[in-house]
């Protein structure tokens, strides 16, 4: 229930700790186990929101960014990124946010390098086209200056006059 197999083996101790506590109070042979079974189901509901409550309301360290879009300055392409479909966000924000290599994304979301660029370079092509050719300039937010974009390429076989 906890996903976690060390909270798991404390909540089965807290609900023997709490069998204990209660068991002069238990007088049918049957109870002991029916009140186990649902002190661990009810422990776990509480471990689990407190958690959830917990990670809710942490403070954040400085300098630290909760998510990919605390990178992003400008709101239109903070906008255009969550538009994008999963795998090309992921690529995206670990390439350009996070600064990783192409293997090195490959291998945090568990899929080919040869994805991993098809994925980027959809992924700009879509941002290309839903920002209008422009891109934000550094720390500019929605004033920022338009900087026109150069088109990309598509990925695929070796065109004529190109080397393969």
């Amino acid at each position: 229930m906890v996903n976690d197999r060390a909270l798991a083996e404390e909540i089965v101790q807290d609900a023997f700790v709490r069998l204990v506590a209660a068991g002069p109070a238990l007088t049918d042979l049957n109870a002991p186990q029916a009140y186990l079974r649902t002190a661990v189901v009810n422990l776990s509901r509480s471990r689990l929101r407190r958690l959830a409550l917990a990670r809710r309301h942490r403070p954040l360290a400085a300098g630290y960014a909760e998510g990919p879009e605390d990178y992003l300055v400008d709101e239109e392409l903070a906008s255009a990124v969550a538009d994008l479909a999963r795998r090309q966000r992921e690529c995206i924000v670990l390439r350009y946010s996070e600064d990783l290599a192409v293997d090195a994304i490959a291998v945090a979301l568990g899929i080919s390098s040869g994805s991993v660029k098809t994925h980027l370079h959809r992924g700009l092509r879509s941002l290309a086209q839903t920002m209008g050719g422009r891109r934000p300039v550094a720390g500019g937010g929605p004033a920022a200056t338009p900087v026109p974009v150069e088109p990309v390429e598509p990925i695929g076989p070796a065109r004529e006059g190109r080397a393969p």
